[in-house]
């Protein structure tokens, strides 16, 4: 049920080409499926090395949602492949997203329609006592996160970024803006990462991602909370999918 705990990507349309994986390879797995345990996918590197991956958490991975956001056949889940995958360089993880989906639909035939559920998901709101993050700026060009002298100093963000920044360490997956603040705003956040050197700093930093703490860690610092709230969901249906992948 984890967003972040599942990788791979698919195919964006960009000036009329399609991004797809520059090389891949899709099989199925060698182990039984029942010796397999669903490992999390990551889409960090843009070179991808899956053993055992389930055709179902490879979806999940592609449309960048919650387990419970996609509606499929059950065979799905015990569907184990191997995949080896090389991203075009500079790709990010929304254009390795797409990447996947192609390649899905390449392999898998795969045919997905989108539907709207209510679910319960998180959410970043306003904590009591309001938000500590300043006067708005203004300021062009894209937004950007430092590590500097053991604080995050984050710049130039709005708050549906950020909510989009910090999904990235959720362990529940996609985190949705409904603050209700609007512009851009310059703020920075402690860090404890016990004075160590750089590899350390960054081992503290990766360590904070993947165990959900660093948007617990973040938003209390700036009056902002994570909670769950029920509203409408996108929900990904699978028409179609082959049980064998197409040969590569």
């Amino acid at each position: 049920m984890r967003v972040s705990a599942i990788l791979l990507l698919f195919a964006i349309g960009l000036g009329g080409q399609t991004l797809s994986f520059e090389v891949a390879s899709v099989k199925p797995s060698a182990e039984p499926a029942n010796k397999k345990s669903e490992g999390e996918i990551k889409l960090g590197s843009a070179n991808l090395a899956l053993e055992g991956a389930s055709l179902w958490d490879l979806i999940v991975a592609a449309y960048g949602i919650r387990d419970d956001q996609l509606n499929g056949p059950q065979w799905m889940r015990g569907a184990h492949f191997d995949v080896v995958a090389k991203a075009l360089e500079g790709a990010s993880i929304d254009e390795r997203r797409l990447m996947l989906q192609s390649l899905l639909a390449d392999r898998f035939k795969l045919a997905i329609h989108h539907d709207t559920r209510e679910l319960a998901l998180d959410t970043l709101a306003v904590a009591r006592g309001g938000p500590k993050i300043g006067p708005k700026i203004s300021a062009d060009g894209r937004n950007t996160v430092a590590f500097e002298n053991g604080r995050l100093m984050f710049h130039n963000f709005t708050m549906s970024q950020l909510a989009t920044h910090l999904s990235r360490g959720n362990p529940d997956g996609v985190i949705t803006d409904a603050t209700g603040i609007d512009g851009r705003y310059d703020f920075a956040v402690d860090i404890d990462t016990k004075g160590g050197p750089p590899d350390e700093i960054k081992g503290a930093m990766e360590q904070a991602t993947l165990d959900g703490s660093l948007p617990r860690v973040v938003t209390q610092q700036i009056g902002l909370k994570v909670e769950m709230r029920k509203q409408p969901a996108d929900i990904v249906v699978v028409d179609h999918a082959e049980r064998i992948p197409a040969e590569n």
